[in-house]
C-alpha cells in the first residue's frame, strides 16, 4: 500500500514541484488545513521552530575577497526562472546549471541534472575558472564579472563568447558540512561499481534522506521563496503538507541509478516503505509546511537506524 504522511500545515504557497495530495487517508491523526494567505518568505518567521539556521550562513554582501565570493552557490539565473515552471513528474527535463563551490576547491555541478563532482581552481592572473571532474572531463571559463550575488563567465573552453550569467544570494556556510550541496552530501548519488550489502543499501538510503533534510534546513535558512524538489533523486514525493512514497511504477531511473542495480534499489524502497509505516510526531501551531515537513523527516532518519 502506498504511504503517505500528513501534517496539520499552514500552507502559504504552492511550492513548485510539489501538490497536495486530494484523496488523503482519512484518520484521527490526519489532518490538512488549507488557509491561505501571506508568502513563504514571511511564513519562516510565524513561530520560532528552527530560528537558529540563519546563524549557520555567513553573509558574503561586504567581502571583497574574489576566491571567497566564489565560494556559494551559483545557479544560471535563466535556468532559476526556468525552476519555477518545472515538474518533477519526470516528463519534461529541463536544463538548470548550477555551480556549488566551496571553500575546499571541491564542486558539484548540475546538482539538478547529470550530476558532476571535482575541484575548481581559480587562477587570479588569467582570471579564468578551471574545473576537474572526477569523470576526467573538465571545464575552462573566463571570469568576466564577479559581484557578491552574480557572476558572468563565457566557456572558453569550447571557444563559446557568450556570457552566462549566474546568481545566489551572497551567502555561503560558515561549516561546508551543513550545505546540502557540498560534494560529501551527495556521494549517495553516485552509482557504485560493485553490488553492496544491506548495510550499504540502507546507509545509501540514510545519506538521500539526509540530504532532504540539509535541503529543507537550507529553504529555512536562506528564507526561499521558492522551494523545487526538481531534479533531486528519491522514492518519495514532497508536498504542502505531507511527505508520499510514490508508486513503484512510478520510480525514476535517476533515483534506480543511485543503486547497483533495480534489485538493489527496490529494497531501500522496501526500506522506506517500513520507514513510512511509522507514527510520528509534528509539531503543532503555526509553523509553516516546509518545517513541518522537515520536523517529520528528521523522525524519519532516526526511524532508519532500527532497520
Amino acid at each position: 500500500m502506498i504511504k503517505t504522511i500528513y501534517f496539520i500545515v499552514l500552507v502559504f504557497v504552492f511550492a513548485t514541484g510539489c501538490s497536495e495530495k486530494k484523496d488523503a487517508d482519512k484518520n484521527d491523526d490526519s489532518v490538512t488545513d488549507k488557509k491561505q494567505g501571506g508568502s513563504i518568505k514571511d511564513s519562516y518567521t510565524a513561530d520560532t521552530l528552527y530560528q537558529a539556521l540563519p546563524y549557520l550562513l555567513e553573509d558574503l554582501a561586504a567581502n571583497k575577497n574574489m576566491q571567497e565570493l566564489l565560494a556559494q552557490n551559483w545557479i544560471m539565473e535563466d535556468d532559476k526562472d526556468a525552476l519555477e515552471l518545472a515538474s518533477d513528474d519526470g516528463k519534461i527535463e529541463l536544463p538548470v546549471r548550477s555551480l556549488a563551490m566551496a571553500k575546499d576547491f571541491t564542486i558539484v555541478k548540475n546538482c539538478r541534472n547529470a550530476i558532476d563532482e571535482g575541484i575548481w581552481e581559480f587562477n587570479t592572473d588569467k582570471k579564468t575558472l578551471k574545473f576537474k571532474y572526477n569523470n576526467g572531463s573538465g571545464d575552462l571559463y573566463k571570469l568576466r564579472a564577479l559581484a557578491t550575488d552574480e557572476m558572468q563567465l563565457t566557456n572558453i573552453g569550447i571557444g563559446s563568447e557568450t556570457v552566462l550569467k549566474f546568481v545566489s544570494d551572497a551567502k555561503c556556510y560558515k561549516n561546508k558540512n551543513e550545505d546540502p550541496f557540498y560534494f560529501r552530501n551527495n556521494k549517495w548519488r553516485i552509482k557504485p561499481t560493485r553490488a553492496e550489502n544491506d548495510d550499504a543499501i540502507k546507509q545509501r538510503l540514510k545519506e538521500n534522506i539526509y540530504f532532504f533534510i540539509l535541503y529543507y534546513r537550507d529553504a529555512i535558512a536562506r528564507r526561499a521563496s521558492l522551494v523545487s524538489f526538481y531534479g533531486f533523486p528519491s522514492c518519495l514525493k514532497w508536498y504542502a503538507g505531507g511527505i508520499h512514497l510514490q508508486a513503484k511504477e512510478e520510480l525514476s531511473e535517476k533515483w534506480e541509478d543511485c543503486f547497483y542495480s533495480k534489485a538493489q534499489a527496490a529494497k531501500a524502497y522496501e526500506i522506506m516503505d517500513k520507514v513510512l509505516g511509522k507514527k510520528y510526531n509534528w509539531p503543532k501551531g503555526d509553523a509553516n509546511w516546509i518545517k513541518k515537513n522537515l520536523f517529520v523527516l528528521e523522525q524519519m532518519y532516526q526511524q532508519l537506524n532500527s532497520f
